[in-house]
């Protein structure tokens, strides 16, 4: 038991000190990347994180992609009306070549509501993304770290209110293969 349990520590150690150098890089680009307001198949999501061979791919692409998710009003509680966005992430997860991958959930922000709340509720919802895909497809929790951003990488940023502000991000954590 010793043994399993420092081996576990041993791969979040890694799986976060791989997360923390990938979210401490320049943010590359943050506009310009794809933002979904209908489901991708779970293949098209493979290939825009991982490449085009991502079966064999050994380390993912600087890619990243943006979904529509919506909430409700002020809340982390996702609408039905996106589970099949989140649906199409959890199969992806299941791919042979991929099921060993971590993502990074990354949640945004508009500008409305104060810079601080909406830090903590970016958060918030991007931990109810996590708890939607370790549910409902069996993804396990350690491939998947969250992030909020709050309302600092707009992707509009000429308005700040615009609802494409409101979206969550995921993007391939390089190098960490979990098992």
């Amino acid at each position: 038991m010793g043994r399993l349990r420092r081996r576990g520590i041993n791969i979040l150690f890694a799986f976060t000190i791989a997360a923390l150098i990938t979210l401490t890089n320049d943010a590359k680009a943050q506009a310009g990347h794809a933002v979904y307001d209908a489901a991708p198949s779970p293949h098209a999501l493979a290939r825009h994180l991982f490449g085009p061979r991502y079966r064999s791919a050994a380390a993912p692409s600087d890619e990243r992609f943006g979904m529509r998710i919506r909430f409700a009003l002020d809340s982390a509680s996702i609408l039905d009306e996106s589970r099949p966005l989140l649906d199409s992430v959890g199969e992806m997860l299941q791919l042979d070549g991929v099921a060993q991958q971590a993502l990074v959930i990354e949640g945004h922000a508009d500008t409305l509501g104060s810079e601080a709340y909406n830090l903590g509720l970016s958060e918030r919802r991007a931990e109810a993304v996590k708890r939607y895909l370790v549910r409902h497809h069996g993804v396990a929790a350690a491939r998947l770290v969250t992030v909020g951003h709050g309302e600092r990488w707009l992707y509009d940023a000429d308005d700040g209110e615009n609802p494409i502000n409101r979206r969550v991000e995921f993007r391939a954590v390089r190098n960490v293969l979990v098992r």
